[in-house]
């Protein structure tokens, strides 16, 4: 693949990304503007689902096998641990073994810690800091892209 088609494709990510974070800070905003504020009932006891651990955990898969870092490592990082062994194929399945373990032990926990604590009692803000953090993201990494050109 050429350097120019590479880079193509990396500021589409970047105009994706942004666009991701735009759609759901516009939603959120839009969202928070017309629901009436009512001190009595808590915001979070509003939109309760009912999700199946599994249609869960199919989701979490979902949106972590096209996680933007886990695709950046396997690119950039990983290919320098390849010949930890003799055999290429032993290799292959020692570092991705322990690259889903470590990202399923992080993802599990911060998932477990947040869950009760924080993300119910801020989620909104949470969510539009996460939204804006999307947007600069996309930003900067288009900037940087369009400085190579």
């Amino acid at each position: 693949m050429s350097p120019f088609a590479l880079s193509l494709i990396s500021i589409a990510g970047c105009a994706f990304i942004f666009y991701l974070g735009f759609s759901s800070l516009y939603h959120t905003l839009k969202n928070y503007q017309n629901q009436p504020q009512k001190e009595s009932e808590p915001q979070c006891n509003k939109t309760k689902t009912n999700k199946t651990f599994v249609s869960s955990f199919l989701e979490g898969f979902g949106i972590a096998i096209g996680n933007p870092k886990d695709i950046l490592f396997f690119v950039a990082f990983f290919p320098q641990f390849i010949h930890i062994t003799d055999s290429i194929l032993v290799s292959l399945n020692i570092l991705v073994a322990v690259w889903i373990l470590l990202d399923f032990c992080i993802l599990m926990s911060y998932a477990l810690l947040m869950q009760k604590a924080i993300l119910l009692r801020y989620k909104n803000l949470i969510g539009i800091i996460s939204d804006i953090i999307l947007m600069l993201v996309g930003v900067f990494g288009a900037y940087y892209l369009l400085q190579a050109f």
